[in-house]
């Protein structure tokens, strides 16, 4: 077997290791958290995450979509380190007006782990340019031992705390945070003194201009914040009119087939991506194309296989306390059938800088979903209307598929 074929092998396997423990966790989630505290734990996760979408992601964007001209010009030090001073100072501000208006928002208990929240800023969006970039940078092999061990760290710490300072949101995002942070630092020392980074964080600037990276980093940085409360945002606004028990009960099942269709996102992006980025002479048409539709394949053979066993998962992968969100499983399976298909799309918009078209898709999908929610969800609650999710999602698909036809075909 050629090394660059045992090397995609180590990568599958690497990540099916990464969605097995994923799917481990869910179980000790479920079984060390009840309702009202798994619900503040994703409502938190949603809170950072979004600060980190919002404003740190579009930049993550820029410098993984531009690393092959980064390794070759050497100003990849000095991204990465204007990155980390980003976060840090994103994450202050952050932190500082959102406690100032904790009150009025109904999040004084989410903004009272002050160290926490800053970290669950700064750690995980550098750990997604440094992880990436050593996947791209060709060393797959050493990537796939790493994410591995960046699972079993993932799998220990949160659990460990847990036990120790009791099963709060707190003490497990804790875990989730320490083990990422290590993570990172063993892919940042392999990415300084094994694939040996050129330049220094001191040296003057030699990469894209402020006026490209803002011109790529604006048009996405709104589109981000739109596609946050898709998939995230949405669930402070539902503790609205459900509560906290009964949003627990809906994040464990509607968030159930998320995390099948995310795993197998992680697994086989990381395994066409890199293709896709290093098309190497290959039009961007022809190397999305072909990446669509290796990606539609899995998440179509994926959703019907899942259709027809994800109750005997959820009951076998999910503890009894949280049995009421069977209910939402297959809605929340379709929806992010969807949705992963969508970002699948979204791809071929970024590498052609045409962000303009996610942005406008994610603001008619953010419209139909807050729609969902204050008018059919107030008014018939929320079993009631878990397919107008899905429903809202198939719109927003097909309307992205026709926009950006004109540009592939």
């Amino acid at each position: 077997m050629a090394l660059i074929e045992k090397e995609q092998v180590a990568v599958l396997v690497s990540k099916a290791i990464e969605v097995f423990v994923a799917f481990l966790l869910i179980r000790l989630v479920s079984e060390h958290l009840i309702p009202e505290q798994f619900a503040l734990l994703q409502l938190f996760i949603a809170l950072t995450q979004g600060i980190t979408w919002v404003f740190l992601s579009p930049f993550q964007n820029f410098i993984l979509v531009n690393s092959g001209d980064a390794f070759e010009k050497s100003w990849l030090s000095k991204a990465m380190f204007l990155m980390l001073l980003f976060s840090m100072f994103i994450a202050g501000i952050s932190y500082y007006i959102l406690n100032y208006v904790s009150a009025t928002l109904n999040i004084e208990v989410l903004m009272e782990p002050f160290f926490l929240f800053i970290a669950a800023v700064i750690v995980p969006i550098n750990l997604q340019i440094v992880g990436p970039l050593v996947n791209i940078s060709g060393k797959r092999l050493e990537y796939a031992i790493f994410s591995v061990a960046g699972s079993l760290l993932m799998l220990a710490f949160p659990v460990y705390i847990s036990m120790i300072y009791g099963p709060t949101f707190v003490s497990w995002q804790a875990g989730v945070i320490i083990s990422q942070f290590i993570t990172c630092l063993i892919f940042l020392w392999f990415l300084r003194f094994r694939v040996g980074i050129n330049g220094s964080y001191l040296d003057s600037w030699t990469g894209p201009s402020f006026e490209t990276a803002l011109k790529f980093v604006l048009p996405l940085s709104i589109a981000v914040g739109f596609q946050w409360y898709i998939s995230q945002g949405y669930r402070i606004q539902l503790e609205a009119y459900v509560g906290l028990a009964e949003l627990g009960y809906f994040l464990m099942g509607f968030t159930f087939g998320a995390r099948v269709f995310n795993s197998l996102e992680k697994i086989f992006s990381a395994m066409f991506m890199p293709k896709l980025y290093n098309r190497k002479g290959a039009s961007i048409e022809a190397a999305w194309k072909s990446y669509f539709k290796k990606m539609f394949m899995v998440y179509t053979a994926a959703l019907i296989c899942l259709s027809f066993c994800i109750d005997i998962l959820f009951e076998f992968l999910v503890s009894d306390l949280y049995i009421a969100g069977a209910s939402f499983l297959l809605s929340g399976l379709v929806f992010d059938y969807i949705r992963c298909n969508l970002n699948s799309v979204f791809q071929y918009n970024m590498l052609k800088n045409k962000n303009q078209v996610q942005l406008f898709i994610y603001i008619v999908f953010s419209i139909l979903v807050c729609g969902v929610i204050g008018i059919v969800v107030d008014a018939n609650g929320i079993d009631f209307s878990k397919y107008f999710f899905a429903i809202a999602a198939g719109i927003c698909f097909l309307l992205a598929a026709w926009i950006n036809k004109k540009y592939v075909i």
